[in-house]
This record gives C-alpha cells, sequence and structure tokens, in this order.
C-alpha cells in the first residue's frame, strides 16, 4: 500500500488525468491501493464507489475535505452481490426515514416525520411498499403548501414589476431555487447514486426514494417561499440570504448523518439474518 500524505492532500471535485493535476476521494483510493489511477477503484464496493463519487463532486470545496479519512476506510470493501443489494437499501432507507424526516419536521409536519421515522426499516419491497403509504401523505401535504408558497410568490412578483424590474425579481427567484436545490443536495445526491448502484430495479425501491427525495424537495420550497414572499424582491440579496439561512440548520443536521451512513455502509460485512430477500420479487 503506497503513502499519501493526508494532511496535505487536498481532494478534489471532478476526474483527473493524474495524481499531480489532483484527486478525488476514489482517486486518492486507487493511489493508495497501488491501482492503475482512475476514479473506479477495484477494491471499492460499487455502492459505496457511487456514494463517494457522488458526494465527492456534490461537497464544497472545505467539506470535501472531510472525506480524506475514508481513503482508507473503504478499501476491500467489495463483498457478496447480496450485501451490495443491502447497502443499496441501506441507502434508500436512510432518504426515507432519515433524510425525508428532517426535511418534513423543518415545514412543520411533525407527526407524518416521526411515523415515517419509526416505520420498519426499508430493506426490501415490502417495507418500501408500506412505508410509501406514509411518504405519499406527507408529499401531498408538503407539495400543497409549496405550491402555494410559489402561486404567492407569483402574485408579489406581478406587483413588483411596477417597482423593480422582471430582470430582478426573476434573479431572485433564480437565487431562492440555487439555494433550495444547495440545501436539499447534501446527502442526498449520494444516497441516491448508492440506491441505485447496484442495477437491480425494483418498483418499490424507486418509488420510494423519488418521493423522500421530492418531499425533502418540496418541504425545502415550502420554508423558502414562507420567509421570501413577505419580503419581496426590492433587495435582490435579501430574500436569497433569508432563505439560505432558513434552511442552513436543517443541512446542517443532515450533514453528519450523511456520514452515518456511509459508516454503515461500510461496516455491512454480511446481510442480518432478518432480512429475508425473495429473488423472484425482483422489479415488483
Amino acid at each position: 500500500m503506497a503513502d499519501l500524505d493526508l494532511d496535505s492532500l487536498v481532494l478534489e471535485a471532478g476526474r483527473h488525468s493524474r495524481a499531480e493535476v489532483g484527486m478525488s476521494v476514489l482517486e486518492a483510493v486507487t493511489v493508495v491501493s497501488n491501482e492503475k489511477f482512475s476514479d473506479r477503484p477495484r477494491t471499492v464496493s460499487k455502492v459505496i464507489e457511487a456514494f463517494l463519487r457522488a458526494w465527492n463532486d456534490a461537497l464544497e470545496d472545505e467539506q470535501r475535505q472531510d472525506l480524506k479519512p475514508y481513503i482508507h476506510k473503504v478499501i476491500n470493501s467489495v463483498l457478496t452481490d447480496d450485501v451490495e443489494e443491502h447497502r443499496a437499501w441501506q441507502a434508500t432507507d436512510w432518504l426515507v426515514r432519515v433524510q425525508a424526516t428532517a426535511w418534513l419536521k423543518a415545514a412543520g409536519l411533525d407527526e407524518l416525520a416521526e411515523a415515517i421515522a419509526s416505520s420498519e426499516p426499508l430493506w426490501g419491497p415490502e417495507e418500501a411498499r408500506e412505508t410509501q403509504k406514509l411518504i405519499d401523505i406527507a408529499l401531498e401535504q408538503v407539495h400543497h403548501e409549496a405550491t402555494a408558497g410559489a402561486d404567492a410568490w407569483t402574485e408579489a412578483g406581478e406587483e413588483a414589476w411596477a417597482k423593480v424590474s422582471p430582470k430582478t425579481w426573476d434573479s431572485v427567484g433564480n437565487g431562492i431555487k440555487a439555494a433550495v436545490r444547495s440545501a436539499t443536495a447534501r446527502g442526498q445526491v449520494a444516497a441516491l447514486a448508492a440506491a441505485e448502484a447496484t442495477g437491480k430495479r425494483y418498483a418499490a425501491r424507486d418509488a420510494a426514494f423519488e418521493t423522500a427525495c421530492d418531499a425533502a424537495w418540496d418541504s425545502a420550497y415550502m420554508i423558502a417561499w414562507k420567509v421570501a414572499v413577505p419580503l419581496g424582491a426590492f433587495n435582490t440579496g435579501e430574500a436569497t440570504t433569508a432563505v439560505r439561512a432558513a434552511l442552513e440548520p436543517t443541512a446542517s443536521s443532515i450533514y453528519p448523518l450523511t456520514f452515518d451512513l456511509l459508516d454503515l455502509m461500510i461496516q455491512t460485512r454480511r446481510v442480518p439474518d432478518e432480512v429475508v430477500r425473495d429473488v423472484d420479487r425482483v422489479g415488483s
């Protein structure tokens, strides 16, 4: 195993042609494991690899350096196909019962958030279908309020056009959308990549993580509109700054929980006995 000075190493986004140009976390893994330089190390689980590739590129430069301890931790994480499949379900479970519920709580849907968080772990299609009923209810509620907020923003914009230019109004709206995108992407993009990494299609799993992502997105928008609408667009930075501040506590609370998911997937060396797999249900 080759030496790599983690203190001086600066992890960067994207792919690189050689180590001297720069390294992502996965490219650093190939260096320390003496593999051909790439972002697809042979010694790393495909689910964990997909997670790290997506998260490495989604994080801000400073946060990305938090991945350096995992350069050594993920080596030799390649195990059996059933363990990989279980890891993908762990990512799905995290998206639904951890990430989505954090945003639902922030949006004020505490009762539904608690019900989803306390539901059975999503370790297979049956559990996913059962929990889906709760996620659908939550999404319907939060989507209704997020849509109402968007309508209020549009109405306020019509009044604001008489005082500021449409371009100014649009710039604030785009800033708010960017703030929501940034806040909800923390961890979500990585877990989603991991959930899809095995290539096996489960309709129940697809529906669970897609609805969970939508619920998080709409919850963040609901919070954003409630903050932005009263401010209007007369100060182009004021509304965006206020929205970022409103979303930051939830986004920051999710950040360490994403490491919990990564640690869980790394530590999973076998499928728990209580998890019953039925290969005939693939695609069900």
